[in-house]
């Protein structure tokens, strides 16, 4: 499996979060590499602890800018939030375990959930500015 790579197919037409995205697709990729590449000097660990962090102040920045344009989905879409951040918790409880296998369960949940949530939930916050006529750079 390859790690899913940015592109601008992933816009979501805010800058401030397409850069948050840009961020979670390069921690994915480096915990991808600290997987599959024997040689990597990545630490599979810590990636993964910053990928946790990083998901909870994107989640909170992604949530408060829903409220600010009175998103109807919001209940929806944080209900997504709190499954990926109980997802990674899951994984930091066997993040020391010697087996590959739990690791590559993890990124083929983050592959699933990069191209899924973002393109199929993250999307529908631009379509929703949209039909409001709101600018998208808060």
């Amino acid at each position: 499996m390859q790690p899913v790579t940015w592109s601008k197919d992933y816009s979501i037409e805010n800058e401030r979060l397409d850069d948050h995205h840009k961020l979670f697709f390069d921690l994915f990729k480096r915990l991808h590499d600290a997987v599959t590449d024997v040689n990597s000097t990545e630490d599979f660990n810590n990636i993964l602890a910053d990928l946790g962090k990083y998901a909870a102040t994107h989640f909170t920045y992604e949530e408060i800018h829903m409220l600010d344009i009175s998103y109807d989905h919001i209940k929806e879409h944080a209900a997504q939030h709190a499954i990926f951040k109980a997802k990674i918790k899951e994984f930091n409880r066997i993040r020391n375990v010697v087996s590959r296998e739990p690791k590559l369960d993890l990124l083929d949940f983050l592959n699933k959930w990069m191209q899924g949530h973002i393109v199929g939930e993250d999307k529908k916050l631009a379509e929703w500015k949209q039909t409001l006529g709101k600018t998208s750079t808060s």
